[in-house]
Parts: structure tokens; C-alpha cells; sequence
């Protein structure tokens, strides 16, 4: 690991995510693919949400041994804040404008980050279904760090942090 936190190994674990992500959806017309596909698109989707989680959990245990959990709690809610959400809006309320499919009909999913449960029970939200996978990814980023502080207020890391 280099000093700014960035861990050079773990791109090849991107890359593969990404791979599989990219194969699954092109390979879905494919039909003796099918089943495969299905397999290799949900690996990728998984392997970004354990990388997520990791590096997530990284910073915070890092962080904790340094600052006051209330203030390591605030800089990361700001900074996912300002990474993701003004963009995601963006895309919902351009898929308003423009009347896309799905988007004004779960508006209230797309807008509190809760469109994976109605797109879990097999609705099509249309061309914003892939946002679900950023709602779960928010959902996580909402409620496990203050979990980490609430029920383990002594971890150590001896792997990350000798």
C-alpha cells in the first residue's frame, strides 16, 4: 500500500469484477450463455460489494485510531455524500424530464435509495434498473459504519495495521 491508502493489488480484482459485470450483460442473448451469464454478472456485482465493504471498513479502522468516531462518522457521510449523490439525482430527474420508463412510476424508490426492493420482486424500472445496485451499495454505506462503532468499539486490525 502506498502512503495515500491506494492498494495497487486489488485493480485486478476490478478488472475481473468489471469483466464479468460487462460479459453477463452482453452474453444475454445468448441463450446456451444464459445460465452462465447469470452466474458471471452476479459474481461481478458481489466481488464490487465485498471491495466496497473492505476498503470501506479499511478507512474507517484506519481513521478510528486517529479521530473521535463523530468526527471520522461525519467526514465519510460528506464525502460519500459528494461522490455519488449529485450525480445519481441527476440521472433520476433527467429520467423524469425526458419520461423514461419506470422513472416517474417509482420516483419515491429512485429518490430514497430504496429502488432494489420493488426491482428485487422483479419489477422493471426501465432504463434507471440499474441503479439498484447503487441503492444497496447506499444502504451499506448508511448503516455499517456507525454499526462498526456501535458493536465493535475495539477492533484491531493487525493484518491492515500491525
Amino acid at each position: 500500500m502506498q502512503g495515500t491508502g491506494y492498494m495497487k493489488q486489488l485493480d485486478g480484482l476490478r478488472f475481473l469484477a468489471v469483466s464479468a459485470v460487462m460479459f453477463g450483460h452482453w452474453t444475454l442473448t445468448i441463450p446456451a450463455l444464459k445460465t452462465f451469464d447469470l452466474y458471471s454478472a452476479t459474481f461481478g456485482v458481489n466481488l464490487f460489494f465485498v471491495l466496497s465493504g473492505f476498503l470501506i471498513a479499511q478507512i474507517l479502522l484506519k481513521n478510528k485510531q486517529q479521530e473521535k468516531p463523530a468526527a471520522i462518522l461525519r467526514t465519510f457521510y460528506i464525502r460519500r455524500f459528494l461522490r455519488i449523490f449529485p450525480l445519481y439525482y441527476a440521472v433520476v430527474f433527467v429520467g423524469i424530464l425526458i419520461n423514461l420508463p419506470g422513472a416517474r412510476a417509482y420516483f419515491l424508490s429512485l429518490v430514497t435509495y430504496t429502488a432494489n426492493y420493488p426491482f428485487g420482486i422483479s419489477t422493471n424500472l426501465g432504463y434507471l434498473s440499474h441503479l439498484w445496485s447503487l441503492c444497496v451499495e447506499e444502504q451499506f454505506y448508511i448503516f455499517s459504519p456507525s454499526l462498526l462503532y456501535l458493536f465493535q468499539p475495539e477492533i484491531k486490525c493487525r493484518l491492515l495495521y500491525p
